[in-house]
């Protein structure tokens, strides 16, 4: 047996009104149409739920009990459309976010506050990404979208630029070019520079490869974090580039970081699959996006 949901709702309409009429007018439809769906309802369920008189309708044992259990599933239907409403909204569900060397940017905490603030039943899980793999783990799915630093490969993504920043040079306290109080590339090119099994375009950005028409960079420690290219340039074993705000954000005895000319900006930009834009990731994007500098999608 098959009971649809508008047999149910007519039903408890005439239980509550006890009143064939009155309940006609407030569903909205003729009063011999709601007595037939009443009378089939009867016939599929083998019993009687109303007891008619020529003055009067009332509810008989099996119809009381039967109000009773139709009222809490048009309630639960109910809550069940609102759910599904909702999570098509982007407005329920989880999101697991990849936050990367964003220490010192006040953009990602603010967007982050923003979003749980508009969307408080939406579950946030933060993480950190290794070098390892520079999408944050949204090229294999262990997040829903990342903040990255570009460049990198676009295949199978899309990345939405929010902030653009100046890069500057991290030295060891003891190196030979920290007594400076600026630097330009060609100061850099030819030192050794930090090496991560990572996106090829990253790589050469952060490794100021254009400078060397192309060429690696002098080879120096692998690393697979922020906190293990902090802890090489700490060492003397190798000099790097990172962004102005991880500077400002970075306290490490023993490191120096110097204003750089000729290197191109970084820029910071949201990440996600082209393929798991579910609706709580587009809401996401769609909030970065009025906080973006209107730089178009990649």
């Amino acid at each position: 047996m098959a009971l649809d949901f508008r047999a149910l709702r007519y039903f408890v309409a005439v239980a509550e009104e006890l009143h064939f009429t009155r309940a006609a007018e407030r569903l909205y439809i003729a009063q011999p149409a709601l007595s037939e769906q009443i009378r089939r309802l009867e016939r599929e369920l083998g019993v009687e739920l109303l007891r008619r008189t020529t003055r009067r309708v009332e509810l008989t044992a099996a119809g009381v009990e039967f109000l009773s259990r139709a009222r809490r599933i048009l309630a639960e239907a109910d809550e069940a459309l609102t759910e599904a409403a909702r999570a098509a909204r982007g407005e329920t569900g989880e999101l697991r976010i990849a936050t990367g060397a964003t220490a010192g940017l006040a953009l990602v905490p603010e967007l982050l506050q923003a979003f749980g603030t508009a969307r408080p039943q939406v579950r946030l899980e933060l993480r950190q990404s290794d070098w390892e793999d520079y999408s944050g783990g949204v090229r294999t799915g262990t997040v829903d979208a990342a903040f990255v630093w570009l460049p990198l490969e676009h295949a199978g993504v899309r990345v939405l630029p929010l902030h653009a920043e100046s890069r500057v040079a991290a030295l060891a306290a003891h190196h030979p070019l920290a007594a400076r109080e600026s630097l330009v590339i060609a100061d850099l090119v030819d030192e050794p520079w930090p090496w991560a099994d990572t996106d090829p375009a990253a790589l050469a950005f952060w490794t100021c490869a254009e400078h060397r028409g192309g060429a690696a960079a002098p080879r120096g420690p692998v690393i697979r974090s922020m906190e293990g290219l902090l802890e090489a340039v700490r060492a003397g074993l190798c000099v790097a580039t990172v962004p102005r705000s991880q500077a400002r954000a970075t306290n490490w005895p023993g490191i120096v970081f110097r204003p750089l000319t000729g290197v191109a900006p970084a820029t910071l930009a949201l990440m996600w699959r082209e393929d798991g834009e579910t609706p709580v990731v587009q809401a996401l994007v769609e909030l970065a996006r009025s906080v973006s500098s209107g730089a178009p999608d990649q």
